[in-house]
This record gives structure tokens, sequence and C-alpha cells, in this order.
């Protein structure tokens, strides 16, 4: 087993780690089970950082990989997402409190959307993010965000991009959501079944408004590089 390492990052897509492996310091490259660990020191912290690929099983599957490879001891997944609560900007920050996979529906047997057989069948099953890791960054943040607004609050996760205003009313009525996107719910699970502190932090790239992906295609590229400096910032100021 390698040395444990203070962070693992996860993101889903290229533009959504680019950024952090450029700027690592030491860079080692590591290839293991068809995926691409990149190792080093960015900041003061030891990291390795990880394209898993978009979806929840790409998640979870390498959330795993990364966990028994290189024990980091948190966990935390960059990118991008939809916002579905209405003080949401395109460009604003979304650090998970919980987390929900809204497309897991057992509900012809009488449990809640979303319920995964883990607590209250009446309810879905939540994935509670580290309070304090959450906390920390919340506050950095907020501090160093100028032009963006910075929030906490449910991130729902599921295999499908939302672009219909309907879906996305849809989602805030059943779950609360604050935001949604495809990964993060998946890590979350995998994270918890290994008892390791893990967070959520998404930079705002689309509003789910029914004209399709058209602001998800203009902004995607920059909103996975601000992502990306927003951990760095994180971690600069931690």
């Amino acid at each position: 087993m390698a040395n444990n390492y203070t962070y693992g990052i996860i993101g889903a897509m290229d533009n959504e780690i680019d950024t952090l492996v450029g700027d690592l310091e030491n860079k080692k490259e590591e290839k293991k089970y068809g995926l691409t660990f990149y190792l080093g020191k960015l900041k003061k912290y030891d990291v390795v950082i990880v394209k898993c690929g978009i979806g929840k099983v790409n998640a979870g599957r390498t959330t795993q990989v990364l966990i028994s490879e290189y024990s980091p001891k948190y966990i935390i997944n960059t990118g991008i997402a939809g916002g579905l609560n209405q003080q949401l900007n395109i460009g604003d920050i979304v650090i998970s409190t919980d987390l929900i996979q809204y497309d897991f529906d057992v509900t012809a047997f009488g449990y809640a959307k979303g319920y995964m057989f883990i607590g209250d069948k009446k309810e879905p099953t939540k994935y509670m993010a580290d309070k304090d890791l959450t906390e920390k960054m919340k506050k950095i943040l907020e501090k160093v965000s100028e032009n963006r607004k910075v929030f906490t609050g449910r991130v729902l996760t599921g295999d499908m991009f939302i672009s219909k205003k309907e879906k996305r009313e849809e989602l805030v009525k059943d779950f609360d959501g604050f935001c949604c996107e495809m990964e993060g719910a998946a890590i979350a699970q995998v994270a918890s079944l290994n008892s390791i502190p893990f967070t959520v932090v998404r930079l705002i790239s689309d509003l789910p408004n029914g004209q399709g992906p058209e602001d998800y295609n203009k902004f995607e590229k920059e909103a996975g590089k601000m992502s990306s400096l927003a951990l760095e910032t994180f971690l600069d100021e931690l």
C-alpha cells in the first residue's frame, strides 16, 4: 500500500482536475486499474488526484480504488453542477452538507424516493459530508470569493443531465436539493462505507430552465477551472 495522503481529490472530467494537476509539486503519475493517479504536493499538503469519469458507477469505482491504494485522510470531490435553489447564479459555489442519490427509486415497495435501505425507509438516504471540513471550506471561500457567493446545501446526484425546468422543480420539491450533478453522492456512499471523511465542492455551471444545455456548453470549461481554483485557495488558506 502506498504512503498515506492527506487529501484524495476526485473530478469527473479533465477540466475539473487539469489546473490542480498542473500545479502539483514533485508530481508523480501512476496507473492502476485503468485509472491515472497524480501524486504530489498541492500547496502544503500531500495529495492524490484522479479523474473518475462521468456518472455514479465511475465515481464509486474510482473512490474505492483511491481509498484502497492510497489511504487518503480526507476525500474532496470538485467539479461543476446545475443550480436548483433559487438563490443560486452561475459562478456561485455550493459545498455539501449532505448528498442524496435522487434516481434510486424503490417506491413500488413503499419506500421513500432516494431510500437506499439505510436509515428511515420513509426518508431518502442521506450521506453526511464532514461538518468540520465543510464549515472550514465555506469560511475560507467566503473570505476570498469576491464575485461569487458561497453556500452550503444538499447536493443531489443522478445519472442524468438536468435541463428541464419541471425536473428542477421536482428535485427541489422531493428532496430540497440545492444543486444537482452526477458523481458526488456515489463518492459519498463509498467514502462513508470506508469511514473516510469527505465533502463535495461544486461551482454552478448552469441553471436548468427548459432551454437545454446552452448555459452548460457556454460555461462548462470556465466553471471546471474555477472549481479547481476554489479548492486550491481553500488548501492554501487552511
